[in-house]
């Protein structure tokens, strides 16, 4: 395998490293978001209305992101950014309580 090959083989891997990650550990805490809002004090309505919020924001972000990643040329290096950065609006939600208009300001 050339070394060019090799570099390219690796730079795939990382990101494929990166996705199992994300995915595994969304998957692993998702399922506990709604009993996290009860916890603190949030209603029915509003649970239901900050659970929706991700699919609503993933759709309008996912293309931004691609067309950014694609328009500088930074896929794996925005990609790392950004799952790294997710981590920032998790830590704001254990601060902020039981504050709806906080806890929605805080996902993705």
């Amino acid at each position: 395998m050339g070394n060019e090959k090799r570099s390219r083989f690796l730079s795939i891997g990382w990101v494929k490293i990166l996705y199992v990650l994300v995915y595994s550990s969304y998957g692993a805490t998702a399922v506990y978001f709604s009993l996290y809002y009860r916890r603190v004090g949030l209603g029915s309505a509003e649970i239901g209305a900050l659970l929706s919020l991700q699919p609503l924001v993933m759709l309008l972000a996912g293309p931004l992101w691609s067309a950014l990643a694609d328009g500088l040329g930074l896929r794996s290096r925005l990609l790392t950014l950004v799952a790294g950065a997710s981590v920032l609006p998790m830590l704001g939600m254990m601060l902020v309580g039981g504050n709806f208009w906080w806890l929605a300001a805080c996902w993705r």
